[in-house]
């Protein structure tokens, strides 16, 4: 049995996929995959999924988009955050995907690469995932260099700002006892501080979630 990474033992994974859906350690379930894939077509494409998590994302492309396996397609969901050097990353997602191929995926951005804001530096101490946020023209010079084309990069702030809203309603009244009992008192007092100070640079606009979306020409 493969055992998951450190920062997501089982007990993490369990809470995220009651907040966001069973095989979801990230918000917006299956609307917010078919919004991040667009028009890119799937149907009996080779995929490769960057971060998989627990493969609830893995098993839709399978079975609600028709992707078979590796590699017309490079996708990823909220991954690429723990990974420091966003420009190897680019190169290599360009090495392995063929002519013509798309990289489609979302990730959590910080406005700027400049020294984080007390706000964030508080938000990502509470947080303690490892997180290596990087600004959308990082974003956007690394996959460029790396020989991408058309590379589109779509802010997500406002939508998950009020969801993030909405979630921390859930997680402090409406179903505090739920997560609760699959957790602890301490666990959730934590856990809805960590949201309220997420919402804090949200509202901001230093966290910038985003889309991404770009292609590898046909003649590289």
């Amino acid at each position: 049995m493969i055992e998951p990474p450190p920062y997501y033992d089982r007990s993490h994974i369990e809470f995220l996929e009651k907040l966001w859906g069973d095989g979801y350690l990230s918000p917006g379930g299956p609307d917010e995959v078919k919004r991040i894939l667009g028009d890119v077509d799937l149907s009996k494409a080779t995929v490769l999924d960057i971060g998989c998590g627990s493969g609830g994302i893995t098993v839709s492309l399978v079975s609600d988009y028709g992707a078979q396996k590796v590699i017309d397609v490079v996708f990823s969901k909220d991954s690429i955050v723990h990974i420091e050097n966003k420009e190897r990353l680019a190169k290599e997602i360009f090495r392995v995907l063929k002519p013509g191929g798309h990289f489609v995926g979302s990730d959590w951005l910080r406005s700027n690469d400049d020294t984080p804001s007390l706000e964030m530096l508080h938000y990502l101490k509470l947080e303690d995932l490892g997180f290596e946020m990087a600004s959308p023209k990082r974003y956007n010079h690394a996959l460029s260099e790396a020989g991408f084309q058309g590379v589109l990069l779509s802010n997500r702030n406002r939508w998950y700002t009020q969801k993030a809203k909405q979630e921390v309603l859930d997680l402090s009244k409406v179903m505090r006892q739920e997560f609760e009992d699959i957790s602890s008192k301490q666990y959730m007092d934590l856990t809805i501080k960590t949201w309220n100070a997420m919402i804090t640079v949200l509202e901001t606009g230093e966290h910038c979630p985003h889309h991404i979306k770009c292609k590898k020409p046909f003649n590289k």
